[in-house]
């Protein structure tokens, strides 16, 4: 295929009719001339090509009005693609289906290569965002032998999609991979986007590398120039306190909790309203104030959906909870959690392991717990609750005297730690 720059309207226009089999004589009877003229005019042997209401007549008989067919409409159509992206973003999902409509336009056009494929890349993330995995998928297959000669500008939405779809698979050391491979993109005529930071940095944090993910949330703070009260500011301040709580600066934590509930009931948030009570109860927990922890949990309910992933991670942390006070309600959630948590191998060994807490003098119990519990958590790195029940188990040695047990509890405690203050596990 010849290059966009070097076709002529009537060129495009000729290879867009030989694409949709339309014959030049439905050409020429929309515009009211003869059949040669059309094959003259295609063929550059008539020096007067088509007027601009003959270019419309033609543009819309082949459905191609929103394409890029005239000098300059390529940079107008670019714009609205990343119009598009920005509603897409923002969740207008109702304006982002009618842009959809129009920019798909771009498809009939086999000479603009660039831009269908970075139409095929906006529609990916469309569909992320709709959370219509398996056809995104199926879209990133068909887009994927298209990305040999293309720029770093599809390359970046490329990478930024296989990011958040590896995510959506709990796979995050994959996912970093391909942040990172948008980070290192050098801007054409493109800006990254400051999300492409919080998104490392949630690598980072689910890798249990909460120092790198602190300087990568820092990084992503100083280039948000915009200072208002919003969804991004509150998911980076939250995140970067979650960050401080696990390698233990709880007062940081709590500062920077604290401003973001205002945020997000100034915005009636419920969602990061009942995710900030929660990481608030989690930051009295870790100062060892489990009563307060525990109203932090109870509060957090109120804006939680029952069922929902941190509906139950809250229900674990309140069992969690009331295990420490002995309060005997603990088994009472436990088995309020079991009908919820059939499909998620993480949710049933948590909560196998709250049960076995209960039942800790038994031999079985404290073996699952050291057997299964601690290995299985650090394979997922899952440092701070590690620790936890590493504590749990550091003092149930002590207390039972057994001093080579409790050495080396302490032991596996202390490496956790070290990788938490070293950057992790990469």
């Amino acid at each position: 295929m010849e290059r966009t720059e070097k076709l002529s309207t009537e060129e495009k226009l000729r290879i867009v009719r030989e694409q949709k089999g339309i014959p030049q004589s439905a050409i020429a009877d929309a515009l009211d001339v003869v059949s040669t003229t059309i094959s003259r005019i295609e063929n550059k042997q008539e020096k007067s090509n088509y007027t601009d209401s003959q270019i419309k007549i033609v543009r819309k008989l082949l459905s191609v009005e929103s394409a890029p067919i005239l000098n300059g409409e390529d940079v107008i159509f670019k714009k609205r693609l990343y119009v598009w992206l920005d509603a897409i973003k923002s969740k207008r999902f109702d304006e982002a289906e009618d842009l959809q409509h129009e920019l798909s336009a771009i498809n009939s056009l086999p000479f603009e290569i660039d831009l269908a494929l970075l139409y095929r890349l906006i529609e990916i993330r469309f569909l992320l965002t709709k959370n219509d995995v398996k056809l995104a998928e199926e879209k990133v297959k068909l887009a994927q032998p298209l990305l040999q000669a293309a720029t770093n500008e599809a390359l970046y939405h490329f990478n930024y999609n296989m990011g958040m779809l590896c995510m959506r698979e709990m796979n995050c050391e994959e996912a970093l991979t391909h942040f990172k491979l948008a980070d290192n993109l050098k801007p054409e005529d493109f800006e990254k986007e400051t999300t492409l930071y919080f998104n490392i940095a949630a690598c980072y944090c689910d890798l249990g590398m909460y120092i790198r993910s602190i300087g990568t949330l820092t990084q992503a703070y100083h280039l948000y120039k915009d200072n208002s009260a919003n969804l991004y500011s509150i998911g980076l301040e939250n995140m970067l306190a979650t960050c401080y709580m696990r390698i233990g600066d709880v007062d940081q934590a709590r500062e920077l909790l604290d401003k973001c509930l205002i945020t997000a009931k100034s915005l009636n948030h419920k969602t990061y309203i009942g995710a900030i009570l929660h990481n608030h109860g989690c930051a009295s927990f870790k100062a060892k104030n489990y009563p307060e922890a525990l109203a932090y949990f109870e509060d957090a309910f109120e804006y939680l959906i029952e069922g929902e992933w941190f509906y139950i991670e809250n229900l674990y942390h309140k069992a969690r909870c009331l295990i420490v006070l002995k309060n005997p309600l603990s088994k009472e959630v436990i088995h309020q959690a079991k009908s919820a948590i059939s499909a998620s191998e993480n949710y049933e060994l948590l909560f196998s392991s709250l049960a076995h807490l209960l039942t800790l003098k038994e031999e079985p119990s404290h073996q699952y717990i050291e057997q299964t519990t601690i290995p299985y958590l650090l394979s997922k790195f899952k440092y701070s609750l590690a620790l936890d029940y590493c504590e749990v188990l550091d003092e149930f040695f002590t207390k039972k005297r057994n001093t080579k047990k409790a050495l080396e509890i302490k032991a596996i405690a202390y490496g956790i730690k070290d990788k938490i203050m070293k950057g992790g596990s990469a």
